[in-house]
C-alpha cells in the first residue's frame, strides 16, 4: 500500500504543470550560476597552477554550486510539499483516504516517499553540471559524493517538515508559509546568551552547521544524526496529526 501511495503521489507531482515550471526555473538558475563559476575559475586557474595545495574545481566550482543548490531547494521544497495532505483536505478526498484500511503511518510514508522520488529531479539538475567537470578536469569524487549526500539529506529532512505542516492546515499556501518560517528559524537561530548549555543546544539546532560540512567533503555522524532526528520527528508528528484527524471516523 505504501508503494501504491508513493506511485500515486509521484504521478500527481509529475502531472502538475507548476512543478515543471519550478524545475525549469531551478535549471535556469543553476545553469547560470554554474557558467559564472566556470568563467571565474578560468580566470584564476593560471594563478593557481603554480601554487602547492591550491584548491581545484571541486572546491571552487562544485562546492559553491552545491551550496547554491541547497539554498534553492530550501525555497522550492515547501512549494512541492504543501499539497501533500492539505490538498486532500481542500478537495475533500481526505475522508476517503482516512477511511481506507491503511494506517496513518502508511499514508504518511507513501506520501513522503513519493515526494522524495520527485525531488530526485532537482537534485539531479544540481549535480549533473558538476559531474561533467570530470571530463576535462580532476574532480574530487569523494568530496563530490559527500556534497550529493548532503543535498539528499537536506531534501529528506525539509520535505518531512513540509509534509507535517501539510497535515496541520487545509490551505496549501499556509502549509508552504509555515514550512518557510520553520526553515528560516532553523537557518538564523543563534545562541541568545553566553551560557555553554544554551549556546550548544541552539548551535546544534542551526541548519547551516549541518549542511556546510557536506560541501567541504566532511562526513560525520553528528550531521547524519541531525538530519535523521529532524526527519523522524517531523514524520512522527505528521502521523500523530493524521491519527487525531481519524478519531471521529
Amino acid at each position: 500500500m505504501i508503494r501504491a501511495l508513493a506511485q500515486r503521489e509521484l504521478t500527481r507531482a509529475l502531472g502538475a504543470p507548476g512543478n515543471w515550471v519550478l524545475l525549469a526555473l531551478l535549471q535556469f538558475v543553476l545553469a547560470y550560476l554554474f557558467l559564472l563559476q566556470l568563467e571565474w575559475y578560468q580566470t584564476v586557474a593560471p594563478k593557481l597552477a603554480n601554487q602547492v595545495g591550491a584548491p581545484g574545481v571541486t572546491d571552487l566550482i562544485a562546492a559553491p554550486l552545491f551550496s547554491s543548490a541547497a539554498a534553492l531547494l530550501l525555497t522550492a521544497i515547501p512549494l512541492l510539499t504543501m499539497p501533500l495532505i492539505s490538498e486532500e483536505y481542500r478537495t475533500g478526498t481526505i475522508r476517503l483516504l482516512l477511511s481506507a484500511p491503511i494506517s496513518s503511518s502508511e499514508i504518511i510514508l507513501g506520501k513522503y516517499l513519493g515526494c522524495l522520488l520527485f525531488l530526485t529531479a532537482p537534485v539531479t539538475l544540481a549535480i549533473a553540471p558538476t559531474a561533467s567537470l570530470a571530463i576535462g578536469t580532476q574532480l574530487d569524487w569523494g568530496q563530490w559524493l559527500t556534497g550529493v549526500i548532503g543535498l539528499l539529506l537536506l531534501c529528506a529532512s525539509v520535505s518531512a517538515i513540509g509534509l507535517f505542516f501539510s497535515t496541520v492546515t487545509r490551505t496549501p499556501l499556509l502549509a508552504a508559509m509555515s514550512t518557510f518560517a520553520t526553515i528560516l528559524l532553523l537557518w538564523v537561530i543563534q545562541p541568545a546568551d553566553g551560557s555553554a548549555t544554551a549556546g550548544g543546544i541552539l548551535s546544534y539546532l542551526a541548519l547551516p552547521g549541518h549542511l556546510t560540512p557536506f560541501t567541504q567533503g566532511l562526513l560525520n555522524s553528528g550531521d547524519l544524526l541531525y538530519h535523521l532526528l529532524l526527519t523522524c520527528t517531523a514524520l512522527a508528528l505528521a502521523v500523530l496529526r493524521l491519527d487525531l484527524e481519524r478519531r471521529p471516523l
